[in-house]
This record gives C-alpha cells, sequence and structure tokens, in this order.
C-alpha cells in the first residue's frame, strides 16, 4: 500500500488538510501533470472499490477515522486490484500510532 500509506501518513503528520474532496486527491495520486482520463482512472477506481460510495465530489474528512478508513481501503483496492489484507481495527490503529507520533 506505498502511495495510499505515504499520502495518508503525511497527511495525518502534517495535518495540512482537514478535508478533500475525492477529485482533489486523485489529480495528487495521479500528478500534476496528468491528463483528465488518468485522474478519472483513479476516481473511478475507488467509487469501484468502495461499492460507489465514493463519488468525485466526495469530501473525505481525514480526521474522521471512518472515512479515512472507507478512503484508505478504496485506495489500497485500486492500487493493488484486490481487498487489503488487513483488518479495519489494523488500519485504525496505524491512523492513531502516526497521530501520536506527529
Amino acid at each position: 500500500m506505498p502511495a495510499c500509506a505515504d499520502y495518508i501518513v503525511a497527511a495525518l503528520a502534517s495535518r495540512q488538510f482537514a478535508l478533500e474532496d475525492l477529485a482533489s486527491l486523485a489529480l495528487k495520486y495521479a500528478g500534476q501533470d496528468a491528463t483528465p482520463a488518468e485522474v478519472k482512472a483513479y476516481t473511478d477506481g475507488w467509487s469501484k472499490w468502495s461499492n460507489g460510495a465514493m463519488q468525485p465530489d466526495t469530501i473525505i474528512h481525514f480526521a474522521l477515522d471512518e472515512e479515512l478508513l472507507d478512503f484508505a481501503k478504496a485506495e489500497f483496492a485500486h492500487e493493488a486490484a484486490a481487498v487489503s489484507p488487513l483488518h479495519d481495527d489494523q488500519i485504525l490503529y496505524g491512523f492513531a500510532l502516526e497521530r501520536q507520533a506527529a
């Protein structure tokens, strides 16, 4: 889960933003020079792996573990083309550890 973990850990550690919409996150993942199709591939993937719960205008509140967890799982699944082998409590524990270290 490198891309997902790195981005989420950085977001938690820096606390530079509290929320962000999926389309903006997709642009960050794809890169500033990404084509609209490359950005859409992320939002489409996250939508697919969240069973349609996440759309380009969905707002992720990084301070809310439930929303961050849903995003982390969709991002992992999109990148790996498979569901994460980690249990929710393991991922949440990782969030808590990063917040303590920040």
